[in-house]
């Protein structure tokens, strides 16, 4: 069963970007569930020329950068957030490790109850639920 967050597909419509759809969930989410204190973006890294690329990456755009950012009370967290069925690039295991080591929480989300558990290991005191205790 979907919850409130969670777009309801329609049963004969393939999914073409799962990940896409995945952002739009977590963010609505978010914007339901954060409490104030939390600051917290999502991270565009997709979706653009190559030409667009080449000038990020020379303004500091990382590869493999996470799709979102959190900061609560001091600690900063990223996700990557993945399809069911999605792997990480070896330039996201490779920033995942970059993050870690300087502190950051960082990991891999596959749906709102695993957004919703990172940040409840985060300490977040959020103001919904959908279930998940950590």
């Amino acid at each position: 069963m979907a919850h409130p967050y969670q777009r309801k597909a329609k049963p004969s419509t393939k999914r073409a970007h799962p990940e896409a759809d995945l952002q739009r969930d977590c963010v609505q989410y978010l914007e339901v569930v954060a409490p104030r204190g939390l600051a917290w973006f999502t991270i565009e890294t997709s979706f653009r020329p190559k030409t667009a690329n080449a000038i990020l990456k020379g303004r500091g755009q990382k590869a493999g950068t996470p799709d979102m950012a959190f900061v609560w009370e001091g600690q900063a967290g990223f996700t990557e957030l993945k399809s069911p069925t999605g792997d990480l690039s070896p330039a996201q295991v490779d920033m995942h490790a970059y993050l870690e080591q300087a502190g950051a929480a960082v990991e891999t989300i596959r749906s709102i109850e695993e957004l919703e558990a990172f940040l409840l290991r985060l300490g977040v005191p959020l103001r919904g639920t959908v279930g998940v205790r950590s």
